[in-house]
């Protein structure tokens, strides 16, 4: 029975801790926007007040006999409760322009949730500690309870985004999608909930420790126990490396996955929860037996990667999509098993904690804030899998011994796999001379050969890593494969490349019959995957709008009905991309763009990379403002109906900005908007079905409203101005606002389902539910 409670509170407190993150950064989003300051200053608090408890419960087990820690965590305990349900208190408001947005947000995260946090923080080591010092037979080694710890984290990971969040709304009490044979919870109240029925496990532990204590020197200060050797400095270190690699490895996988692989919204989740579950392996009581095997399947599996970086076409997409997590998994095994197997007696439980949670929040540290302002790519990724190798000595673990010893094998550790650099870089220029080589032998120098020398090489573990490092970066290294890299750069947002795409050979069949076509070169715009615009070379035709913009589409179709009407004198887009909308912008007419990154503001005005927005103003004396910032936030700033048609461009990727379409962000849109105006959102997307989400809204608001979706390329013109297939929709206050686009053929009224089926679409800044219009596609 002990166990069993000692297990549930340590559970239940590493869910707290995992469900309570997503629920503030929803809570503040709204009110600060989506700017790096927000997301880094969230992490940075949640961070910080994590380490701040894992250094109370090494402190108080330091400084308090037992009863006294109780005492004292007890009074911790209740004052948590005095801090919930977790809102923003009323007379709370968004910070003003001349306040500092990150020390209010700290305060608000301080007040809101810190006590709570940090409280639930602290419960995974001091009641291992805790536990530690009772009669219990497995009392001698309590770190099987992390792997619990773990197991909680996981669960909340997986429920809230999959069972939370699409049932339940994040703080009005009682408005829950729930069924009606289940009680009506908020979020909020949720974990208000979780967090009592913690509290009272969390007290009870405590209780059954003094009760169950073995001897007198178990209610002593720890730091009495003679009997575990002191922790020196290289332990410390070594702690903080064991951790820092697995971390930062999770988050090179995660970036590089949805950067350069695929865009599918919540593929974060399997990075994330593979990490989880090598902690929870690690630390079970057989977690020994998977470090030699984890070792050898690291290397195998950092060599193949490697040899994908080589290849002239991507690898398959379900190869890519298995690989990568499968080398985080090996790693993971490898590196959380070292760290379990070298942990400490148990009365220096508290301290190792402390320094693995450091560990793993210099790895986040590293990637989410120094690496996007040192690196133009996810480079990191390949770097930290290449020191994982390296240092994880998989062959020398099972027995393998060096034929070579001595001086001359380590020089060849070094020289080796700089013979293999240097013959791929060969290889890459004899190839870049012969464009017409066989594709047999191609592959063979570029990867095959490439991958063997590196899996002979890890007879000598350094020489294999090495080998590993040095197919990386003579990758890395090359320029563009299939088109020259004009800019690449990467900002918080993710990474920006535009390249120049030569003439283009497309096989099309129409009327006349089937036939192969050029589409001239242009320059293309791409945020990972994702694309944010093309444009001609040819300056004779760089003033057409290309790709979703093109004058045929819907938005094309929208600018052409409304041409001449006063509407189209002022217009906000809120999203850049390559500036194409300037485009429609009318002579001496006003377009002010909204967008988060400065970074994409800075490409799409740098005439050597785009020049829509130059050409409006040189051309037409157009004035073309473009703002950095929340689109939401900056347009609110704005007077009220200025604006005679607003546009929402900021739906295409995987990872939505769920507060630009809520009914709350649509309120403020429409106040923005003068009367007769129209606004037209952007819904193209591979994986998010948005339309029912639109439909509840204008529902709710009394809207009405149509859809534009072409679904086709219907002729060669459309073929040569690289025309992409896009779906808009067109929102108004009356459906006579809407008369100019009723009655074409694109166009047919936007609401299609049963007004009662529309409730579970019905986002607010309350409430939103990714996974349905995930399976509405």
């Amino acid at each position: 029975m002990l166990l069993i409670v000692y297990t549930a509170a340590i559970l239940l407190s590493a869910a707290l801790l995992f469900m309570v993150q997503p629920m503030a950064a929803r809570l503040v989003l709204p009110r600060l926007g989506g700017s790096p300051a927000v997301w880094n200053t969230c992490m940075l608090f949640f961070q910080a007040v994590l380490l701040l408890g894992y250094g109370y419960a090494h402190l108080i087990t330091r400084w308090k006999k037992l009863p006294g820690q109780v005492a004292v965590h007890t009074l911790i305990l209740a004052a948590g409760l005095l801090a919930l349900p977790i809102s923003i208190r009323a007379g709370w408001t968004a910070p003003g322009p001349q306040q500092s947005a990150s020390l209010w947000l700290l305060a608000l995260l301080g007040l809101s949730v810190g006590l709570p946090f940090f409280v639930a923080s602290t419960t995974g080591p001091l009641l291992q500690r805790w536990f530690a010092g009772t009669a219990h037979k497995d009392a001698h080694d309590p770190y099987f309870l992390y792997a619990a710890s773990n197991i909680g984290s996981l669960t909340a990971l997986l429920a809230y985004p999959l069972l939370l969040e699409p049932w339940l709304r994040l703080s009005t009490p009682g408005a829950s999608m729930l069924p009606p044979r289940l009680l009506p919870l908020s979020q909020s109240t949720l974990w208000a909930l979780g967090y009592a029925a913690f509290a009272a496990l969390a007290i009870a532990c405590g209780v059954a420790a003094i009760r169950r204590a073995r001897a007198a020197d178990h209610s002593a200060p720890a730091q009495t126990d003679s009997r575990a050797a002191p922790i020196t400095l290289p332990a410390r270190l070594r702690w903080i490396a064991l951790a820092f690699i697995p971390s930062s490895l999770m988050l090179g996988v995660t970036q590089y996955l949805s950067t350069d692989i695929a865009s599918i919204p919540l593929l974060w989740i399997v990075p994330l929860t593979i990490y989880l579950i090598t902690f929870i392996a690690a630390f079970s009581r057989r977690g020994a037996f998977i470090i030699d095997p984890a070792r050898i399947a690291l290397g195998i599996l950092a060599v193949a990667i490697a040899a994908t970086f080589r290849m002239s076409d991507k690898a398959a997409l379900w190869m890519l999509l298995l690989l990568h997590p499968a080398v985080l998994l090996a790693a993971g095994l490898a590196w959380h098993g070292r760290l379990a197997r070298q942990r400490p007696a148990a009365s220096h439980l508290t301290e190792y904690y402390f320094w693995i949670a450091l560990g793993g929040v210099l790895g986040g540290v590293f990637n989410a804030l120094i690496a996007p302002a040192i690196f133009k790519a996810v480079y990191e990724y390949p770097i930290i899998l290449s020191l994982a190798c390296l240092l994880t000595l998989w062959p020398r673990s099972i027995g393998w011994k060096p034929r070579q010893t001595g001086l001359f094998a380590a020089g060849m550790d070094l020289v080796a796999p700089a013979m293999l650099a240097a013959a791929m870089v060969a290889g890459d220029l004899w190839l870049a001379r012969h464009p017409d080589a066989d594709p047999t032998l191609k592959a063979a120098m570029q990867v095959w050969t490439p991958a063997v020398l590196a899996l002979a090489f890890m007879f000598r573990p350094a020489r294999g890593a090495l080998a590993v490092a040095a197919i990386f970066a003579v990758a890395l290294a090359r320029p563009g494969i299939a088109e020259p890299v004009l800019h690449a750069s990467r900002t918080f947002f993710g990474v920006y490349r535009v390249t120049e795409i030569p003439a283009t050979p497309v096989t099309i069949g129409d009327a006349a019959g089937t036939r192969t076509v050029a589409v001239l070169p242009r320059r293309l715009f791409q945020h990972g995957t994702t694309t944010h615009g093309t444009q001609f070379i040819d300056r004779a035709l760089a003033r057409v709008a290309t790709s979703y913009y093109h004058r045929s589409g819907p938005i094309g179709q929208v600018f052409q009905a409304y041409d001449g009407s006063p509407r189209l004198k002022d217009v906000a887009v809120i999203g850049l991309g390559a500036g194409t909308l300037a485009a429609y912008t009318p002579p001496e007419g006003v377009m002010t763009f909204y967008e988060i990154d400065p970074e994409v503001i800075r490409i799409a005005t740098t005439p050597a990379l785009f020049t829509f927005i130059n050409d409006a103003r040189a051309d037409r004396r157009a004035r073309i403002d473009c703002i950095a910032g929340d689109g939401r936030l900056q347009i609110a700033l704005e007077p009220d109906g200025r604006f005679g048609l607003i546009v929402l461009d900021a739906f295409s990727s995987d990872s939505i900005p769920v507060h630009l379409m809520t009914r709350e962000a649509m309120e403020i849109y429409l106040r923005k908007l003068a009367p007769g105006g129209v606004i037209a959102v952007h819904i193209s997307n591979h994986y998010l079905n948005l339309r029912p989400v639109l439909e509840a809204i204008a529902m709710d608001l009394r809207l009405t409203g149509l859809i534009g979706d072409e679904s086709a390329i219907t002729s060669l013109q459309q073929v040569l101005e690289d025309k992409r297939v896009s779906t808009w929709v067109v929102l108004a206050r009356d459906r006579a606002d809407l008369a100019p686009l009723i009655g074409g053929a694109a166009w047919t009224n936007l609401f299609s389902r049963d007004p009662n089926e529309l409730a579970p679409f019905l986002w607010t800044d309350d409430f939103s539910n990714i996974l349905r219009i995930l399976a509405a596609r």
